[in-house]
Formats: C-alpha cells, sequence, structure tokens
C-alpha cells in the first residue's frame, strides 16, 4: 500500500539499531505509538511482544490484519471469499459508489464499475460478521484486504486528499481482491497475540508500559485524517456527513496534535514525561515541524544523557502529482 511515511524502506536499520542495543530475542514488550500500516510492528513481530496504536481506524484494522492473522481456512464460512469477491458481476450501488465515482457525483476517485464492487464487497463483509458467518479476526483481515485492494485503483497520487483530474491508466483496470501485502515472504510462524488499540497515545502512555517505545509521529502539517480520509470511510463503513470537492469526512476528533504548529512540542513532551518504558526509539525528518534540538534536549531531560544516540538516514522524499485538491 502507498503510505507517506512508511518505514518499510528503513525497516533494516531499526532492526539492525535494536540487535546493536541488544534488544533482540530478549522477549521484550515493543510499542509502536503510530503505527500505520504496522510495516514495522510486523517486521519486528517475531522479536517481540507487540503493542500497536494509531488514532486512524483503517491503520488499527491494518495492524489487527498483520499482527492477529487470521488462518485463512473460513471454517464458519465455509468458502474462500477471495474466490468469491473476484468473482464477476458483484455489484452494489452503496455509499462509495454514490460519492465517490461519477455513478452518483462528480468525483473521480474509483470508476463506477470498482465502485459497485467495493461497495458489494465491503457491505457482504459486514453482513458476515452480524450473521457471524466470519470471526473477528477474519473481520479485519478482510477489510484490510479491500483497503489493499482499493489502493491499486485509486484515482490519486499517493493520498485521498484530491483525486487526480484525469484517470490514471491503473484505475480503470478491474479491482482485484487481494491479500494484504507482507513485509516479507517469510512463512506464518506462531507469535503472541498483539495488542492494538485505537487511540491518540498521548491519551494511551499512561495506560501502557514495556520495554521499547517506538514512536514514528508525522511531522508536516498535512493530516493523515485528512490524506487519508476514504481509507477511513471504506473501513468503518459509516455513511459520514461528507463535504467539499473531496467528499471529506469530519476528521476533528482523529486529527494529530503534532501536525499543529505550537501543539507538536507539547505532545511530544507529554509523551516522553508519561512513558513508562526503557528505551525511547524516535524516527523523524530533519524537515518536520519540531527542530532535532528541541527533540534531542526532551529526551535528555526524562533519559539518562549518556545513552543518546543520534542516527542519520537518508529517506526519499514524497512528491505529489497534477490533481484536483479536496477543498
Amino acid at each position: 500500500m502507498r503510505y507517506i511515511g512508511s518505514k518499510i524502506s528503513i525497516l533494516n536499520e531499526i532492526g539492525k539499531l535494536l540487535s546493536n542495543k541488544g534488544l533482540v530475542e530478549q522477549q521484550l514488550i515493543f510499542c509502536d505509538a503510530f503505527s500505520g500500516t504496522s510495516s514495522v510492528c510486523e517486521y519486528l513481530k517475531n522479536k517481540f511482544q507487540i503493542i500497536a496504536n494509531d488514532i486512524q481506524y483503517y491503520s488499527y484494522v491494518i495492524a489487527q490484519a498483520k499482527l492477529n492473522t487470521p488462518d485463512f481456512k473460513f471454517a464458519k464460512l465455509g468458502f474462500d471469499p477471495f474466490d468469491y469477491f473476484n468473482k464477476k458481476g458483484l455489484e452494489y450501488k452503496g455509499f462509495i459508489y454514490n460519492n465517490y465515482s461519477l455513478g452518483g457525483s462528480e468525483r473521480m476517485y474509483f470508476s463506477e464499475e470498482n465502485a459497485l464492487k467495493i461497495d458489494f464487497i465491503r457491505n457482504t463483509i459486514e453482513e458476515w460478521k452480524n450473521e457471524d458467518k466470519i470471526t473477528t479476526e477474519e473481520y479485519y483481515y478482510l477489510i484490510a484486504a479491500l483497503l489493499e485492494s482499493v489502493s491499486k485503483v485509486s484515482n490519486v497520487a499517493g493520498v485521498y486528499g484530491a483525486y487526480l483530474k484525469f484517470w490514471d491508466p491503473r484505475a480503470i483496470k478491474e479491482m482485484k481482491f487481494i491479500k494484504v501485502e507482507k513485509v516479507s515472504s517469510d512463512e506464518i510462524v506462531p507469535v503472541p497475540k498483539a495488542i492494538i488499540f485505537n487511540e491518540k497515545i498521548e491519551s494511551l502512555i499512561d495506560k501502557i508500559s514495556g520495554d521499547i517505545l517506538y514512536l514514528d509521529p508525522p511531522y508536516t502539517n498535512n493530516q493523515y485524517s485528512v490524506q487519508y480520509h476514504l481509507l477511513e470511510t471504506i473501513a468503518k463503513y459509516d455513511n459520514p456527513a461528507i463535504k467539499g470537492k473531496g467528499g471529506l469526512r469530519n476528521t476533528t476528533i482523529t486529527s494529530s496534535d503534532f501536525s499543529k504548529r505550537g501543539n507538536v512540542e507539547v505532545v511530544f513532551e507529554k509523551i516522553i514525561a508519561n512513558a513508562k518504558f526503557k528505551y525511547i526509539v524516535v524516527s523523524y525528518n530533519s524537515d518536520g515541524l519540531m527542530l532535532q534540538k528541541y527533540i534531542e534536549n526532551v529526551l535528555k531531560r526524562y533519559g539518562k544523557v549518556e545513552t543518546l544516540e543520534l542516527i542519520e538516514i537518508p529517506y526519499k522524499r514524497y512528491k505529489t502529482k497534477n490533481l484536483l485538491r479536496a477543498a
């Protein structure tokens, strides 16, 4: 899945750091406070007991799918949902078709055909859950698989704050219902059940504890709640009130103070001051709202000064394409 701030490209660096510090193979508790697409947690789930958290519900769903993955037997359902959903002619005119395709609106997020299929799949998953035909783990996994599938045919430049002015070739292809992408090709091995939260970390930090706290907060004033509003709506399928050219849902509750000048320093220090963890690892972009010096000073204030270490990692910037702003 295309995702701003994804740490897939630096997973080896993160793993190397933890290994060099002697923190691997100790059965420690690792908490990712801003799990996003859970690439870091998935990469480390065979090495630590995982706590994952994110304020976005779609991230919570993805974390459940990647960290508490079902066995894919779908015993209660009695058939393979991936085969079923990839049949032709499965259509339903629902919220996505009516609001994010040219079938029911002027928005060009999805082709009409794919919007019909998205609605059918999401509505059917909800019906299966209500009829007790799938387990909780299967429910989350199927929604996450839909989000993965949607990302392959969305007519966007990578985020959903806006749609492209013209149809991208990928967007007019038939959507295939695919499994959630993994960060490695390793076979699934038994791992401890992950503990997953859907809260703001500044509210959660007083209620959790462990060994390693990994902080990878937003670093620009672009809100993930806006940039990925459509994934949130598909995950929740709650038919929200929407507005503007982009059909934005109300994101007030899920907006992050880390993307607000004047708030970011306060909330960062609150987290560090109240963290009940032995080790803290922070990933932050040099172009972020917080200054490096400030981050260092806060970490020194609440930690052992002599243990602070700065590691610089080259990182490719995200660039946007020609699109229609969702004002």
